[in-house]
């Protein structure tokens, strides 16, 4: 169970995720509130928190229990039923009688999932099968490598797509069913207007993207006329679409999903280091560059060597803030390295406890120390100590933390670095001075110890 959670009896979340697909089944989408009415009226009490008890069994259980983009519950099987989604058909897909899991048929893939779905309407079996897990089942049918692309495919009967009269470049339909999956050649793609459907459902979440599956399942409990006939292949709709894609993300046209990550990246940093929004932003730039020092080293890992030219072309690329108001030029993301929380974030943010993280780390501290202001340089060598020490260079580790302490005696992560080293050696004098130094008070468990 996630944290936080509360503890059920053996067998209730079973008992609750049937009662949930029970009612979303017969009433189609409800919000949160509306289903624990509903579920209060079947007689299931979900006690005081209610929402945390829905996710665990909702998480507990196989079938696609899922959120609009709305915040809407929704069985998927429900809000796809009668639905046909159009795929054109490959050389190769339709040599060995299977569906590549592309964007065309994304909104279905959640519902192999279960039993209905793992059959054609005529009781054909079918199977979801991936590269790497199935590679038996895949030989079996001479399914060439790399076909999936990552996703799996949808093994077919054999002589399938010759028995519906479907070749390389036809389009063939899959329509849900409550028997299964109803598969068909399409002589002629339907219009649809995909572009108005999904602007209602994006227009919604405008400040960020949605996932197309999701946007599709939405649209869909919205217009309950959507895809009931079979349309040109959705990959070629959204094409033709204003709407603004990166993967398998939708939003409004022009919004800029790059921003969007980096204010999304910023604000999960300023949560998990309890940072305000300039710290933040100090730290993802410093790991910023901190990743494309990361790739100079593993460049030169494998060739060697690293021209000079690269090391002040990044450093230069950084001096500046790049397009975006988000960005924030290492230069003044420095400054705040003078906070040692701040520089505790970036080491958590950039060590991952391997040698060519460590040196990147170490390669970035010692780039960047001659633009640091002088109250950011004892962090700047904290930073190098700990890059040292994921490298496995203890010696010059030590050194890098006394260098720091040189600097300014009271910066704490120095001290505390020193200290592990006295205590090692058994020197509890001095790592009581230097812990003390550091402002620990005397009920501290490193004091205490």
């Amino acid at each position: 169970m996630r944290p936080g959670s509360v503890t059920v009896m053996p067998g209730f979340l079973e008992d609750l995720a049937a009662a949930v697909r029970r009612l979303l089944a017969d009433r189609g989408p409800l919000r949160s509130v509306d289903l624990f009415a509903a579920l209060a009226e079947a007689g299931i009490d979900l006690g005081p928190e209610p929402e945390d008890l829905l996710l665990e069994a909702v998480d507990s259980d196989p079938g696609p229990v899922l959120q609009l983009a709305d915040g809407r519950w929704a069985w998927i099987p429900e809000v796809l039923d009668g639905r046909v989604f159009t795929h054109r058909l490959t050389a190769e897909e339709a040599e060995h009688d299977v569906l590549t899991w592309d964007d065309d048929l994304t909104p279905l893939s959640m519902l192999t999932e279960i039993p209905q779905f793992q059959r054609l309407c005529d009781g054909a079996a079918i199977a979801e099968v991936f590269e790497g897990l199935d590679d038996d089942a895949l030989a079996d049918r001479g399914v060439p490598a790399g076909l999936d692309g990552g996703e799996g495919v949808l093994l077919l009967p054999q002589g399938r797509f010759a028995a519906i009269g479907a070749g390389p470049g036809d389009l063939v339909g899959l329509r849900v069913t409550a028997d299964g999956f109803d598969l068909a050649r399409v002589p002629e793609a339907a219009p649809c207007d995909l572009d108005a459907a999904l602007t209602r459902v994006l227009r919604e979440r405008a400040d960020e993207p949605v996932m197309l599956d999701t946007a599709i399942w939405t649209a869909c409990a919205d217009d309950a006329g959507l895809f009931r006939e079979p349309t040109a292949p959705l990959t070629e709709l959204l094409a033709a679409s204003g709407l603004a894609r990166d993967q398998d993300a939708l939003a409004l046209a022009g919004f800029d999903f790059d921003e969007w990550r980096t204010g999304l990246r910023i604000r999960r940093i300023a949560e998990r280091h309890q940072l305000d929004e300039d710290e933040a932003r100090a730290v993802h730039a410093v790991t910023r560059f901190w990743g494309f020092c990361l790739d100079l080293v593993a460049m030169a890992d494998e060739t060697g060597e690293v021209d000079e030219g690269d090391v002040e072309g990044l450093a230069a690329r950084f001096a500046a803030p790049a397009d975006g108001p988000d960005h924030m030029p290492i230069p003044a993301a420095l400054e705040f390295l003078a906070d040692p929380m701040v520089t505790a974030a970036v080491y958590d943010e950039t060590a991952a406890g391997r040698r060519l993280p460590g040196a990147a780390l170490g390669f970035f501290a010692e780039s960047v120390e001659p633009m640091a202001p002088r109250a950011a340089r004892p962090a700047l060598r904290w930073l190098r100590g700990r890059a040292h020490e994921l490298c496995g260079v203890i010696d010059s580790a030590e050194a890098a933390f006394e260098a720091g302490e040189s600097l300014d005696p009271s910066w704490p992560l120095n001290l505390l670095s020193l200290s592990r080293y006295a205590a090692d050696r058994s020197d509890a004098e001095r790592a009581l001075s230097l812990l003390r130094r550091a402002g620990l008070p005397e009920d501290h468990e490193m004091i205490q110890t």
